[in-house]
């Protein structure tokens, strides 16, 4: 089964996402204004679970939650994270309330 899905994804399921290799371009669902309001373009966010099952939020070095992360290799992600890997994200473009994001290792 071929496809991208942002990246580090061959879109076979969680058992062909390869954790090390991982660029996810997604979406920042619901930002915080007022955490929103202390980032830039080009900053570095963690990418982190709020529970053991998610969500999966972005984190300032403040430890402000920016917001939820969106991506269709969600549950791929979490295993992951779970499994110890640690991720980054950087934070693109933002156009409004609308956060673009690149998540990687």
């Amino acid at each position: 089964m071929s496809g991208s899905g942002g990246g580090g994804y061959s879109g076979g399921g969680i058992s062909d996402f390869d954790c090390d290799n991982v660029y996810i371009n997604t979406t920042i669902m619901s930002p915080d204004p007022v955490v929103l309001a202390t980032v830039s373009q080009g900053d570095i966010l963690g990418v982190s679970l709020r529970s053991a099952t998610g969500p999966l939020v972005a984190v300032t070095d403040a430890g402000g939650i920016l917001g939820t992360i969106a991506t269709m290799e969600l549950a791929a992600l979490i295993k992951c994270i779970s499994d110890g890997n640690v991720y980054q994200a950087e934070i693109i473009s933002i156009t409004g309330g609308k956060v673009q994001i690149l998540i990687t290792r």
